[in-house]
């Protein structure tokens, strides 16, 4: 076989390729491009806040559990949830300790930064995750009363990860910000995240992220392993 014959055999067989699965090329080009964008977003950012409802379904006790407040994250690993409904509750990140203040218990739990495990949206924000490497990813089609513009991302860990077992990110698809999260775990808890009222580049304050415990509360710090 000469070369012109094997150059010909090369273009047809891409042809033929393409002529299969033009589909599944575009989705794939258009995925990576999605992933890029979101990443590139999250990971230019100074500081971000929203207002948040949350959803907890407890497979195990077949109960479902709501709650909403603030949140704030800015560089520098400081980030602030603050559950305003129904219980009040801080959880405060300054980037070396974490505080979770029960401010109806009179109690405090303080802990070192590095144990604790974030939100994915925090992840994103510090640039801690890439998720072509760490998830296989699809697009996930909207159900039909949803006529929203949003993408919906499916993300299955590539490794094996019992507080992750999927992983759903709408994104509106003008501003590249994550609107709705949607966790579950290996024991079939459901985690459901929608936020409003994104603000990003606003200038949060330090002292937003500063945690002073209140006089009478009671201090719990775990042991360090």
């Amino acid at each position: 076989m000469n070369n012109k014959t094997l150059k010909y055999s090369i273009f047809l067989t891409v042809l033929y390729a393409f002529a299969l699965c033009p589909f599944a090329l575009c989705e794939k080009a258009e995925l990576e491009v999605c992933i890029t964008a979101l990443e590139n977003r999250y990971g230019t950012m100074k500081d971000i806040s929203a207002s948040f409802k949350q959803e907890t379904f407890l497979n195990v006790a077949n109960r479902i559990e709501k709650a909403e407040g603030k949140v704030y994250i800015k560089k520098g690993g400081k980030m602030f949830w603050d559950y305003l409904q129904p219980t009040p509750q801080k959880i405060i990140l300054n980037g070396e300790n974490l505080w979770i203040y029960l401010p109806d218990e009179k109690q405090v739990v303080k802990n070192r930064f590095t144990p604790f495990s974030s939100h994915i949206i925090a992840d994103l924000f510090y640039g801690k995750v890439n998720i072509m490497k760490r998830f296989n990813a699809s697009f996930l089609n909207k159900e039909k009363e949803d006529t929203s513009s949003n993408i919906i991302l499916e993300l299955l860990p590539k490794e094996y990860n019992p507080t992750i077992k999927r992983l759903l990110l709408e994104i509106d698809p003008v501003g590249f910000l994550i609107t709705k999260t949607v966790l579950e775990d290996e024991l079939g808890t459901k985690t459901t995240l929608r936020f409003s009222e994104i603000k990003v580049d606003e200038g949060i304050e330090d002292s937003c992220f500063t945690f002073t415990p209140p006089p009478g509360v009671e201090i719990f710090s775990p042991p360090e392993f």
